[in-house]
This record gives structure tokens, sequence and C-alpha cells, in this order.
């Protein structure tokens, strides 16, 4: 999870094998599973920014919101030893739940912007009607830069993060299953995988959707292709070996890989990261350099380029992965409006591309030769994750 607020510095039916519900529906006390099911959960747009979803901890349950992230494995949320003014939204109080587990194990997590410390605790999680016993999470006793207060309605505001990443990339020493794992681990899914489909940028409120234990026919067209995840990565990280850009039909600009390189899916973060050489090749081919059309913001370390640039809404961004597995982005998605609501009624835009930073966890990621894949570009895709085979499907979305 890089920049989760870098945009602030510049769908129920029940069938036989699926339940899909409101994000805001009250969640069912006690393990109601019976059999192994798919869940359905709608996902909160939080303008293109981040995507949200709601869970409950503890007996009685305690809701929160919280980001999604495959960048991470960790689930935290904010303790009542929280100070109010790094944690300013709901705080899980631990001794009114009857079935919370203390432990003296630390938690510590860097991202790559703010961090969060506390100690670890057992208790009931719940997703929708998904729920796992005891798993262990995150109580925040501090953070820095994760939660700030950008609406009145503060169920639509990030208070914690719900890593979905792998065991090995748990912060904990001995490290864990994550909810996700352990609900496959327990035979309570149909398939181990999980799915997810963002919305587009301009679908505001609860607009996207995970699925837990299957797929959903309904918002992706085409089959489904699958890359491994490259061997020994704590990450959901597939091989890249190329980046073109596309107009029409003709290639207009190609940057193709000396050897694979490491490509994270992660949804927990707003923008896409490459290396600074690469970031600045695809900008200028696309917004061009005329009449200083491109700028680099120094304090948020992104691009802000015009939005009425003609050329990009002919252009597509294709990155190409091992196995002949083809993204296709319409370059418009890249243009992130800053004034308004649409390109239409904006003037300057943030690009979706922006260069590894040169601190911290995006230092080393820039030093390893890898390319982190944002929500910028994964909202175009229909994106699924198989616990089992290790791999990360795409499909084109609706």
């Amino acid at each position: 999870m890089l920049a989760l607020y870098l945009l602030l510095f510049v769908a129920g039916y029940i069938n036989a094998t699926s339940i899909s519900l409101p994000i805001t529906k009250r969640y069912p006390q006690g393990n109601r599973l019976k059999k192994r099911i798919q869940y359905n959960s709608t996902l909160f747009n939080d303008d293109g920014s981040e995507y949200l979803i709601k869970i409950g901890v503890g007996t009685p349950i305690q809701n929160f919101t919280v980001s999604l992230d495959t960048g991470s494995a960790d689930l935290w949320i904010p303790s009542i030893e929280c100070p109010m003014e790094q944690c300013p939204l709901t705080r899980f109080n631990a001794s009114q739940s009857s079935t919370f587990e203390k432990t003296t194990s630390l938690f510590h997590v860097e991202y790559g912007i703010g961090n969060v410390n506390g100690t670890y605790g057992k208790d009931h999680v719940y997703l929708g009607s998904a729920h796992v016993p005891q798993q262990l999470f995150g109580l925040a006793s501090s953070t820095r830069d994760l939660i700030l207060v950008t609406s009145t309605n503060t169920e639509e505001i990030a208070n914690g993060i719900f890593g979905l990443g792998h065991p090995s990339l748990t912060r904990k020493e001995d490290k864990y299953e994550p909810f996700m794992f352990q609900l496959a681990k327990q035979g309570m899914i149909d398939s181990a995988i999980f799915s997810i489909s963002m919305g587009s940028r301009t679908e505001e409120g609860w607009s996207g959707e995970m699925v837990i234990g299957g797929t959903n026919e309904a918002k992706y067209v085409g089959e489904i292709e699958y890359a491994d995840v490259m061997s020994n990565s704590s990450y959901w990280m597939v091989g890249g070996q190329s980046i073109e850009i596309m107009q029409e039909n003709n290639v207009v600009y190609n940057a193709t890989f000396d050897g694979v390189r490491g490509m994270i899916i992660d949804t927990g973060t707003t923008l896409s990261y490459v290396d600074p050489v690469l970031a600045q090749e695809i900008v200028l081919q696309v917004a061009g350099t005329e009449n200083n059309k491109v700028a680099l913001d120094h304090m948020s370390g992104t691009y802000i380029v015009h939005c009425q640039e003609p050329r990009f809404r002919d252009q597509t961004l294709r990155i190409n992965l091992e196995n002949g597995i083809v993204l296709n982005i319409p370059m418009s998605d890249l243009f992130i409006p800053l004034e308004g609501k649409t390109l239409e009624d904006s003037t300057q835009c943030m690009f979706g591309i922006a260069p590894w930073m040169s601190t911290g966890t995006s230092d080393k990621m820039n030093k390893n030769g890898w390319i982190l894949i944002g929500d910028s570009i994964l909202r175009s895709t229909y994106l699924v994750f198989d616990m089992q085979e290790n791999r990360v499907g795409f499909a084109k979305v609706l």
C-alpha cells in the first residue's frame, strides 16, 4: 500500500451459492457458516483514490470502514488507546468484546506514506456474512498520515486497512494466516479465490464489488487469463515484459525490458509507479512538451498535466505480461481531474503513472526494478486472486 491519500495532496439478494449484501448491512453475530459458499460485498469508491469495505470485529460487533489493500497482508483498526488526533474516528474497545484475546506481539507497518504502530489481538472478524473466529489483527495505538477526515460521513472514510496479501507478507515475526487465507484454509468458500471489480473512476459511492470464493461473470467479458505470481515473492507480483502506447492500431512508444520485471498488483495504491526515466518518457509521449503541458510536482512526486490534451483520447496504454497476457488501459483513465469531477470541467489533471520516490519503501522497490500497478490502471481490469494456485487473473471489465 503506497500513497493511499495522494489525491489529497495536489450493491441484497440470496441464492443457493452466493450472498450479495449492501455494505451498510448489520453483521450477524456468531458463525452461521454451515457450508462452503461465496460472498459478494460492495466497495466504496472514494473519488478514485481508494476503495473501501465494511467489516465487523468483536462480540458484540464493532463496525469499521477499511481500505482494501492487496499490497499488504495485515488487517488493522484503531484501538481505544490511539489518541483522537491520530485516530479521530471509531476506535476498537477491547474491553467491550467478550471474545477478544490480547497478545504481547508488537505491530508495525511502514507504508509509502505514513505508518502505524500497536499490538496484535485476536477476535471474531466479519466481512458481510463471512466470519473467521479469533482472527489475528493489528490494534493501532498510533498512526501517522493514514486516517484523514475528508467527509462528514464517517462511514465513507478509511479507518484502517484490510490487507489481502500472502501470509509471508504479514508483519508479525512468526507469520500467520490473514482473513482471506483463513477462509480458504478452513474450507469456508467454494474456491480459494477472491475477485475485485472496482468500477470506473467516475462511478461514485458503493459502486465496486468484491466476491470471496468466486467471480461475477456479469462484471467482465471474455476469458480470465492467469499469470503466475513470481517465485519467492510475498507480493501479488507478476512478470512484465514491456509497456507500450498505442495510437489507434499503431505503436507510438515501446519500452521493452531487458528481462522480466516484477509488477505488483496493489489495490491499496492510488497511482501506478515506475522508475523515473520510464515515467517521464510515458508522460511526455502522452501529454506533450509544448507550452509547459507537463510539470512534476515535487511535493507529491506526481505529474500534473492538462486535462484537455487531445492526443490521449485516442491512445491506449498496453502492458504486456508473461504468457502473452495483455492489459489494455484507455489513456483517459490515467488523467485524474484535480479541480472537478470530470475531465471536461477540469483544466489540471494528475497523471496516473508517477516515478518512484527516492525514500523508504519506494526507493527499495525502485532499486529492485519493480513496477507497482495501482488503482489508476487496475480499475480498467477485472482481477482474480487465486490463493491455491498462487496466481492473478485478468479480464476486461464491462
